[in-house]
């Protein structure tokens, strides 16, 4: 006995915040499932905070995983990508255009990203199910979310001059929707999706699928000098790069609606149960 206790010391211990990022839960949750005797319990740690054993975590994430795959057939998708256009700003409470095609601000009563009495205990909606604009492949969307209180735009609908605190659950519920999704697709439209890098090199970090979709004005002058510049390396993080082809007369809607149906058809192929079966 002595011996095991002595091995299990020396386990690595992991803060609470790393915890709450890794597992995509908020506090409260945290704190109801330890209620229910249905977390690991946590461990003292040296700065009188307390931590979990990293071994304990990951194995309460992959039991819950088994769950959810036991429970749950279709995959976990999180949608990056630009959140809104600068005239959204203008319009709170209104529909907004992006690439996502649905409004994700309206798409249920927790459809919002909000924060707690904590700047790093963030609420997320769950996932809910959807399903890829003029196809019949369902998914469960992941987010990212609206923030609550905060005029649709960039960054999840948070920008440069948005409040610390909506940033930084801008910035904690990104992280979270990534870590309980099983893919990441993201739409690359310009040479300013910055959080979306963020977003690509997190997924791939924590061994999520990756979907990179590139519009065509990224392969095209002015924009394709961009791609020498770095952004070759993103696609390089993918699993699957999708290069929209560059039709006539084509607008901004089209290539999203086009992204839907690419990423529809690598989903279905991964996911071959994720088609709904016409009635």
């Amino acid at each position: 006995m002595p011996r095991k206790s002595t091995l299990r010391s020396t386990k690595h211990v992991i803060p609470m915040d790393e915890v709450l990022a890794r597992t995509a839960i908020s506090k409260s949750t945290l704190y109801k499932l330890l209620r229910q005797d249905k977390f690991p319990h946590p461990t003292p740690m040296s700065n009188r905070s307390i931590g979990w054993f990293e071994v304990d975590v990951e194995n309460w994430l992959q039991g819950s995983k088994a769950n959810r795959q036991a429970n749950l057939a279709l995959p976990v998708i999180y949608m990056a990508g630009k959140m809104g256009g600068p005239e959204d700003n203008q319009k709170p409470d209104s529909h907004f255009s992006c690439w996502r095609i649905f409004d994700v601000s309206r798409s249920s009563a927790r459809g919002n990203l909000g924060t707690e009495s904590s700047e790093t205990d963030v609420l997320i909606a769950p996932p809910q199910e959807m399903v890829f604009h003029g196809t019949r492949t369902r998914f469960m969307y992941s987010g990212p979310w609206k923030a609550q209180g905060i005029d649709h735009g960039y960054l999840n609908g948070v920008s440069s001059s948005s409040p610390d605190r909506a940033q930084n659950a801008a910035y904690r519920g990104a992280l979270q929707g990534i870590s309980r999704a099983d893919v990441v697709v993201a739409y690359l439209e310009d040479l300013e999706a910055y959080g979306t890098m963020v977003e690509i090199g997190y997924a791939r970090a924590t061994n999520k699928r990756v979907i990179v979709i590139t519009s065509p004005a990224l392969h095209k002058p002015p924009l394709n000098n961009g791609w020498g510049s770095g952004l070759w390396f993103a696609i390089r993080a993918a699993d699957r790069h999708i290069e929209l082809p560059d039709r006539p007369d084509s607008t901004p809607k089209d290539h999203w609606r086009l992204a839907h149906a690419h990423a529809a058809m690598t989903i279905s192929e991964w996911y071959p149960n994720t088609i709904a079966h016409a009635p």
